[in-house]
């Protein structure tokens, strides 16, 4: 199966197969001097105190902007300038004005944004284009981006991220996530290589209607996508990865499970997975990263496993269509900020400009999550809880409710046991990608 780059499809066969409002006010005090009146501050609704000079120039100064809603940054006085490279749409055009406002005349701003992910990926190893992202002090990746971008010396550690008051915002589970070695793997001695500021989730969207008229049964989990009534009824993402993930998940494993981890301690074998995944393919009449939506719209199948963000798109067209999400839990997918090893946008023009933890601070705070509310565009990253044991998850399990339904008057948003019990997909050992590639091929 070869995989498109519409969302964080992996360029490494390790993660998908071969082939993924609050506004700020500009404050009126256009000068620097340290007299400027309380007044004059509160009818901007923000307060700047100097906090600190940089050894290059005195008009290198660090300033604290603090604003209505509670949100703390850190912004540089002068001669400053943040330039960035994002996916089309997936920065907020208010977060732009805002963050623009901020600012004010003490630095500049600059996004480039581009269609896809994989274009993104592509432009890193581009060091002699102006604008490319390979130069740009921080760009958007897909997180399964990280473990090859890193191999390939695309990216470097975020400077200073581990003293900066972003890091220590995010919960554990985006740490574990984004502190890396050099090999790209996930470890609690890495580094942080990347800073998150929307998530979405795999989630399934059946045509309740047609399902039940068969005799079929609501789904609520992935092993619900087995029942007799959907054979050959069944549109899936062209992505190994996320069919392997499904068939792990559906047996009560961990969607990271590692071939040398089976048999596990509940006695899933290697052969059990294989078949699952044998299972799960008989079911399916249909891989793709495009046409898989037009297949359910057209009713040439009745259930859909795909991102989130697609599949609430179509629930709200149609009154017919359902979105779930399975109650032991969805493969999660994020948006991050990376820097290109490239970045000329610091000091002596290396690494990236000393903006950056301004930004990254501005993304993952609280307020934040007005624009990204629950699933249907991505969520904040404070919105996703710390994830479970796989003991707890059990539990969780037998207690979880049955409505598993994506409504908008929750924003889309899944029961917070759901959110626990899901995962990211990190990186398989070699071993396992050779033992799960023959079962997939």
């Amino acid at each position: 199966m070869q995989m498109s780059c519409a969302r964080p499809p992996s360029v490494h066969c390790q993660q998908h197969g071969a082939g993924c409002s609050r506004r700020l006010h500009r404050p009126q005090c256009q000068g620097h001097d340290t007299a400027c009146s309380a007044t004059r501050r509160a009818a901007t609704g923000m307060m700047v105190s100097t906090l600190l000079s940089m050894h290059a120039s005195p008009a290198h100064a660090l300033k604290t902007v603090e604003l209505r809603d509670g949100t703390n940054i850190e912004v540089f006085e002068h001669g400053m300038s943040l330039n960035m490279v994002a996916l089309r749409g997936s920065v907020p055009n208010q977060w732009i004005t805002d963050y623009r406002l901020t600012l004010g005349k003490y630095a500049g701003f600059a996004l480039g944004q581009r269609g896809q992910l994989d274009e993104i990926y592509k432009e890193l190893s581009d060091l002699k284009t102006k604008n490319s992202a390979g130069v740009a002090d921080v760009t958007t990746l897909g997180d399964v981006y990280l473990a090859p971008a890193i191999r390939e010396g695309l990216i470097q550690p975020i400077p200073n991220a581990e003293s900066s008051r972003w890091w220590h915002m995010l919960g554990p589970r985006w740490q574990h996530l984004l502190r890396r070695n050099r090999a790209g793997a996930p470890d609690a001695q890495g580094q942080p290589y990347g800073a998150p500021y929307r998530w979405g989730a795999t989630v399934i969207a059946y045509r309740r209607d047609k399902l039940t008229r068969w005799g079929g049964r609501p789904l609520q989990d992935w092993q619900d996508l087995l029942q007799p009534q959907l054979h050959q009824r069944v549109a899936f993402l062209d992505s190994s990865r996320e069919l392997l993930a499904v068939a792990l998940k559906s047996l009560g494993l961990s969607a990271n499970t590692q071939a040398h981890d089976l048999p596990s301690a509940s006695g899933v074998t290697l052969e059990m997975v294989a078949q699952r995944v044998s299972e799960l393919r008989s079911q399916v009449r249909l891989f793709s990263n495009r046409d898989h939506i037009r297949a359910l719209t057209a009713g040439d199948v009745w259930a859909v496993v795909g991102w989130s963000n697609d599949l609430i798109a179509i629930s709200e067209r149609s009154t017919n269509v359902e979105v779930v999400a399975p109650q032991s839990g969805m493969p999660l997918f994020a948006d991050v900020w990376a820097v290109p090893s490239g970045a000329t946008g610091g000091n002596m023009q290396t690494g990236p400009s000393p903006l950056l933890p301004s930004w990254l601070e501005f993304c993952v705070a609280p307020a934040r999550a007005i624009s990204y509310p629950g699933l249907k565009a991505g969520a904040s990253p404070c919105l996703l809880p710390t994830g479970l044991s796989a003991t707890a998850q059990r539990q969780a399990g037998a207690n979880a409710s049955q409505d598993n339904a994506l409504k908008h008057e929750h924003n889309y948003l899944p029961h917070t046991n759901v959110l626990r019990r899901s995962e990211f997909l990190l990186p398989l050992d070699g071993t396992s990608v050779n033992v799960y590639r023959s079962m997939l091929a």
